[in-house]
């Protein structure tokens, strides 16, 4: 998935645009019906990899953690 992150100032003009790449595990269905021992939880859908872009510059190890997760909890959200 591809997506625009944008901070704004306190007049809601957008100050910095970061171009996000994130990639997620493949969901697999558990399966909850029948016999106990065949029974499995849901898997995957986690977060397994997330690039920042600035322009065409990879920032994504410039960027603060509180920025890195704030960017990684929208992904999650928009997935």
């Amino acid at each position: 998935m591809t997506f625009d992150y944008e901070i704004e100032n306190d007049d809601g003009e957008v100050v910095t645009r970061y171009g996000v790449e994130a990639t997620f595990v493949e969901d697999v269905p558990g399966f909850f019906s029948g016999r106990p021992e065949r029974c499995r939880p849901n898997e995957g859908g986690e977060l397994e990899s997330l690039t920042v872009y600035l322009g065409n510059k990879d920032v994504t190890q410039q960027i603060t953690d509180d920025l890195y997760f704030k960017i990684r909890n929208y992904a999650m959200e928009r997935r």
